[in-house]
C-alpha cells in the first residue's frame, strides 16, 4: 500500500520517493527476512536492470527495517517497509485537507523545502508531518480548514 507525500499530494516534483508497505493480517516479527523476500522476487521478476538497491540488506531504523530501491525505468527512489499502519492513516488524514483548499498544499510544499533547507540530516530538523500538523492547526485556528 502507498503513504506519503506521493498519496497526499504534498510531493515534490522529481524529489520525493514513493513509500510503500506491505500490510500483513497478523503481526510479522520478521521484517528483514520479509523484505529480503520482497527483494527476490522483485529481482526474479524484473531483473537487476529494473531495480537498484541502495543496499544489499535491509537497513535497521529505529522504526524498524527498510528496504531502499530504485526504479531505474521510472527514475524514483522506492521504500519498502512492513506494517506502517499509522504512516497509512497519516496519509489519508492529510489527503483529506488537501483536497479541502488547495492553499494547505502550496503552504505545506514551501514549509517542506524550507525544512529540508535546514539540514540535509533528518535527525537535524523536524519531520515533515510535524510541520504539516502545525500547519493544520493554524489554518483551523483562522478559520481556513476545519476541524475533521
Amino acid at each position: 500500500m502507498k503513504y506519503g507525500s506521493t498519496v497526499n499530494g504534498i510531493a515534490s516534483q522529481g524529489t520525493s520517493d514513493l513509500d510503500l508497505t506491505l500490510l500483513t493480517v497478523t503481526d510479522v516479527s520478521d521484517h528483514e527476512s520479509l523484505l529480503l523476500s520482497i527483494k527476490q522476487l522483485l529481482l526474479q521478476r524484473y531483473g537487476a536492470k529494473r531495480y537498484a538497491f541502495e543496499n544489499a540488506y535491509p537497513i535497521r531504523m529505529k522504526s524498524g527495517f527498510i528496504l531502499q530501491v530504485t526504479d531505474t525505468l521510472l527514475d524514483i527512489k522506492i521504500d519498502f517497509m512492513i506494517n506502517r499502519r499509522s504512516e497509512v492513516l497519516n496519509s489519508m488524514l492529510l489527503l483529506e485537507y488537501c483536497q479541502l483548499d488547495p492553499r494547505f498544499i502550496k503552504v505545506a510544499q514551501t514549509l517542506k523545502q524550507w525544512n529540508h533547507s535546514v539540514s540535509p540530516y533528518k535527525h537535524e530538523r523536524l519531520n515533515n508531518y510535524s510541520l504539516y500538523l502545525m500547519l493544520i492547526g493554524y489554518m483551523q485556528y483562522k478559520g481556513i480548514l476545519p476541524n475533521l
